[in-house]
């Protein structure tokens, strides 16, 4: 897996997430001082927040090597066998989207995560074979998909939540640093601000920041620019939402009634899974929208962020 050079490689230069970062030092300490591997890890929650940087770096601090493995091209149950037992010590084997494993392909890393054992099958013959050190690491933007046996071998789980300003500015401004932008706290809370709560979109809107001041010639990087890039250029609003977010918003306001996913994603002409997984957490999470039994509605709190909009010409 390649290592983006805005990710930190350490526990200690990781922002937020601080409950979890003190289990999970715990756990690693107590392994590392036990020469023991690391209990099986489960990471959970939107996208964006910083699963897969905590997985290169659990891999970092036991000093083992990763392998990692996208859920939807797992393949068969045979195939992943194959892959787990050619797995060597000391290795964690990272599932990102684990939940996208066909229930079958699940079942191959029962007996792993149970007793460090893959089943081998041939033919009608099968054999248990014990496999060398190792921690599966799984990551999750939707754990409501795997069933409770399967969640409940992972000894470690942790569900991560979207950061508050104050740490999406610190983390940004060490972002902007390694991206050569100079931007104050000021600035940087601007791009913040409307960064949904999430790591991904701060380290992202500093990338377009950097590539709109190089196209445009300028030198400036000042809460002015800054406010223009995101507002005029990037077309984010002052909450973080982007044209697909306040589509969504308008749907629901001229619906009647709840409104179903599906009739959702087929108005915004998207995948249901687009709007469940990219478009809903952060709208759900802000209060701007609420799931109910029959459908998704708007909250007085999305109408008037509709209102704002309009009459600021958005």
């Amino acid at each position: 897996m390649k290592q983006d050079q805005l990710r930190p490689t350490r526990l200690d230069g990781y922002i937020g997430q601080d409950g979890i970062k003190d289990q999970l030092g715990a756990a690693l300490a107590s392994a590392k001082a036990r020469d023991s591997a690391l209990p099986h890890v489960l990471l959970s929650g939107p996208p964006g927040l910083g699963k897969t940087t905590l997985a290169l770096i659990i891999a970092k601090e036991m000093n083992w090597n990763l392998i990692d493995l996208i859920g939807s091209t797992a393949g068969n149950p045979t195939a992943l066998t194959k892959k787990i037992m050619q797995i060597k010590p000391k290795t964690m084997f990272f599932i990102d989207e684990i939940h996208a494993l066909h229930k079958p392909v699940q079942e191959v890393l029962y007996p792993v995560l149970e007793d460090n054992r893959v089943l081998y099958r041939v033919g009608s013959a099968s054999s248990e074979i014990d496999l060398p050190p190792v921690t599966i690491l799984g990551a999750t933007t939707d754990l409501g998909k795997l069933a409770q046996p399967f969640m409940d071998r992972f000894q470690l789980q942790f569900e991560l939540s979207f950061y508050h300003v104050d740490e999406l500015t610190e983390l940004g401004l060490l972002s902007a640093k390694k991206l050569g932008l100079t931007i104050n706290e000021e600035g940087m809370d601007v791009i913040s601000e409307r960064s949904r709560g999430t790591p991904r979109y701060v380290n992202n809107y500093l990338k377009w920041v950097r590539d709109f001041r190089i196209f445009e010639k300028t030198d400036k990087v000042d809460v002015e620019y800054i406010t223009y890039v995101m507002r005029r250029q990037l077309r984010i609003d002052n909450l973080g939402l982007r044209p697909l977010d306040r589509n969504y918003l308008r749907v629901l306001n001229r619906a009647a009634t709840p409104i179903g996913v599906e009739a959702i994603a087929s108005q915004l002409r998207q995948a249901a899974v687009t709007i469940e997984n990219t478009v809903e957490p952060f709208l759900l999470y802000a209060g701007l929208a609420e799931r109910i039994r029959n459908g998704r509605a708007i909250t007085d709190s999305g109408r008037e962020h509709l209102r704002s909009l309009s009459r600021s010409g958005q």
